[in-house]
């Protein structure tokens, strides 16, 4: 997913961030409130790259980065990349806490109601009826 930080300065380790000036960030608010990433907002990226089917996307990776501006956004030239800011250093802290993640859309397949049956069930299920 894209992400912009518009953060100007680095932050104390117990100071507040203005969320509206992030995107893309998990933790994004406080905890007990989740921050939704949709699968949709990647549809331009899988038209560009064609082994991205977001139709059947099995796993996704987190990342925890350290916020004290060595890393940067995905933003794009002229107006970024921009150094990504969070409290830092974090003491006390291991810094994003992850609870959980869940599936705001996805995707029903619809299954064949013949299952094969594996080889011998057949043999097998004849015997029982005959009762030998």
């Amino acid at each position: 997913f894209d992400n912009i930080s518009l953060t100007p300065d680095s932050i104390g380790a117990f100071s507040n961030i203005d969320t509206t000036n992030i995107l893309g960030y998990g933790g994004k608010y406080r905890g007990g409130f989740g921050t939704p990433f949709d699968l949709q907002d990647l549809a331009e990226k899988a038209s560009l790259n064609p082994s991205l089917n977001i139709n059947y996307i099995t796993h996704v990776r987190i990342v925890d980065i350290n916020g004290n501006g060595t890393h940067s956004d995905s933003l794009a030239a002229p107006a970024g990349p921009n150094p990504i800011y969070d409290p830092s250093p974090s003491f006390g802290s291991a810094g994003f806490d992850l609870d959980a993640v869940a599936v705001m859309h996805f995707y029903q397949q619809d299954f064949e109601a013949n299952v094969p049956l594996p080889f011998g069930s057949l043999i097998l299920l004849s015997l029982m009826l005959i009762n030998i």
